[in-house]
């Protein structure tokens, strides 16, 4: 899946290597959130619709090295989410900097789906695509 960069992202890029600015990004950590909502360019940590059901966290997700032509990152290890209970549809993912509220770097639309009590959502090896553009 294709990932686009939110505004706040592109900007924070831009800033630091065009215009000498600090990063406000956390480069420790990146997590995996799902939403409830359509894919926004403007969502932030704390405005993406997540879920919020029962037994959910953000995934941690790590990647590996820039390859093909033009240039992406995928997801090195699979990513797992499993509902404690019905969640309301998820119909979206994005890339963050924290284990919750945190900055939004990406995110797209997936295909909707309601995961029930003890169903899971995984994201294979190489799912997860990030390019810049």
């Amino acid at each position: 899946m294709a990932q686009g960069l939110v505004s706040a992202f592109e900007s924070e890029v831009l800033n630091y290597f065009l215009r000498n600015q600090s990063l406000t990004y956390s480069r420790a950590q990146m997590y995996v959130a799902l939403s409830t909502a359509a894919y926004s360019e403007a969502a932030t940590g704390a405005s993406m619709n997540e879920v919020a059901g029962t037994g959910y966290a953000r995934q941690t997700v790590a990647f590996g090295a820039p390859s093909g032509t033009p240039r992406a990152l995928e997801n090195s290890g699979a990513v797992t989410f499993t509902a404690g209970a019905t969640w309301t549809a998820v119909v979206a993912m994005y890339i963050v900097d924290a284990a919750s509220g945190g900055n939004v770097l990406c995110g797209a639309d997936i295909t909707s789906v309601v995961l029930n009590n003890g169903d899971s959502l995984t994201f294979a090896i190489g799912d997860i695509d990030i390019s810049l553009t």
